[in-house]
């Protein structure tokens, strides 16, 4: 009897490999990375350990909301059990990463690919070396990569089911599931919204708006999603409520995130057109003022009016600021000051934006697209709407390339086929 071994087994052996490299070329017990991703990774282990000691979700001792809790609280419990080590990030980065990629080839399978064609876009993210990296490293990005791709292979079930128990459970969970999704990325609060906005659409290029009994089972379908993200979420909010005594949804960076990507900074063609700036080099007496408030929230708010106040005082500088921002969000070159990080990545974001562009196209002149893409499709515009409101960053496309690799395993498989190459 001959033992055949599964095509999908090789590809998640593949991107265990290569993560498993990564680990051991970054250091697999190495403590976080201040010099690759500054801030960030120091605070998110620094939150985790805290919580995992039972001191809550504090920085240095202080309460905090700063950084969105869903990332800390996950790798928290994994402390809590196994105890104080850093190699365990890696661990829990990596299974969550190879689960993303046996996700991938179950939403393709759900998008309409026979087996074959479904093992291109796992095979691709298997290959692709940000997520790979992603692994190395205390960020929440390989988290909010799970969790968005989970999101949309139970949302899309519930909304291509016909049975409406079966279909209820799948938006239940998938609604529970990108509630949590928000608490570790928070841009994924807006997924509903676009979800709506796609299938308002969809349903007039159908003509179908205004067949009740059809469209109101899709509008009802998202109101049970967003308020079952509401039940995961509000907790969080209350609790910041009654830590800063005013009303925080996730975090308390959005305004200094709004305010620094949105200001006379950014809007002019520069080194900084379309990034981000810290906000204290645009006023920095207006900073250190809000930091005297020591409150995390009200200093948000009050960053977030200013970036509110920037984009109505300036409407005639807003487009060029937009097309800064799609620029950089269309750039496959890193912004690092490491040279080799900035060959190897953006020669591997490159060659995965050739094959987005071919499968693209191919999709559209093969008229491949119907209802089972339309989460895929919202994921997709939540990743271009947030990089409007904000800013474009490699990192920020990391969570949304499970559904980038889905059409370029599309033109992959249309390269092949067109070279009458297989797997």
């Amino acid at each position: 009897m001959k033992f055949k071994i599964s095509p999908l087994l090789i590809v998640i052996s593949i991107a265990l490999a290569l993560r498993l490299l990564t680990g051991i070329y970054l250091g697999f017990n190495a403590p976080p990375d201040y010099n690759a991703y500054s801030d960030d990774v120091v605070e998110f282990e620094q939150l985790a350990w805290s919580v995992a000691q039972n001191q809550g979700y504090a920085y240095d001792g202080r309460p905090t909301a700063f950084r969105a809790p869903g990332y800390p609280f996950l790798l928290s419990v994994i402390y809590k059990i196994f105890g104080h080590h850093f190699w365990l990030n890696k661990v829990m980065q990596i299974t969550l990463n190879l689960l993303t990629c046996f996700m991938i080839f179950l939403l393709a399978r759900t998008l309409g690919f026979n087996r074959r064609e479904a093992l291109f876009p796992p095979l691709i993210f298997a290959l692709l070396l940000s997520q790979a990296y992603s692994t190395g490293h205390f960020m929440s990005e390989n988290p909010a990569t799970f969790f968005n791709t989970l999101t949309t292979l139970l949302i899309t079930k519930g909304l291509l089911e016909k049975q409406k128990d079966k279909s209820f459970y799948y938006v239940l969970a998938a609604g529970l599931v990108c509630g949590y999704s928000t608490l570790v990325r928070p841009a994924s609060m807006f997924f509903p919204i676009m979800l709506g906005a796609i299938v308002f659409f969809y349903l007039i290029s159908k003509k179908k708006l205004f067949d009740v009994r059809y469209s109101s089972g899709y509008f009802f379908k998202i109101l049970i999603l967003g308020i079952a993200m509401l039940i995961v979420i509000l907790p969080w909010s209350f609790r910041n409520k009654q830590v800063f005594g005013h009303f925080a949804l996730v975090t308390t960076n959005g305004g200094t995130t709004l305010w620094g990507a949105n200001n006379y900074m950014v809007a002019e063609p520069g080194p900084n057109w379309g990034s981000w700036v810290l906000t204290d080099r645009i006023d920095r007496d207006f900073v250190k003022a809000t930091k005297f408030l020591n409150n995390e929230a009200l200093a948000d708010q009050k960053e977030k009016s200013m970036g509110v106040k920037f984009l109505k005082e300036n409407p005639q500088k807003i487009p060029m600021l937009l097309l800064g921002k799609i620029v950089r969000f269309l750039n496959p070159i890193p912004q690092s000051a490491n040279k080799k990080y900035v060959a190897i990545m953006g020669l591997s974001q490159a060659v995965f934006l050739m094959l987005i562009i071919v499968g693209v196209v191919s999709a559209i002149k093969t008229r491949m697209h119907n209802e089972a893409f339309l989460a895929l499709w919202a994921q997709l515009g939540v990743l271009l709407m947030t990089t409007l409101i904000f800013y474009a960053y490699e990192r920020f496309r990391f969570p949304y390339e499970p559904f980038l690799v889905i059409y370029a395993g599309i033109g992959l498989h249309y390269i092949l086929k067109k070279g009458r190459l297989s797997l």
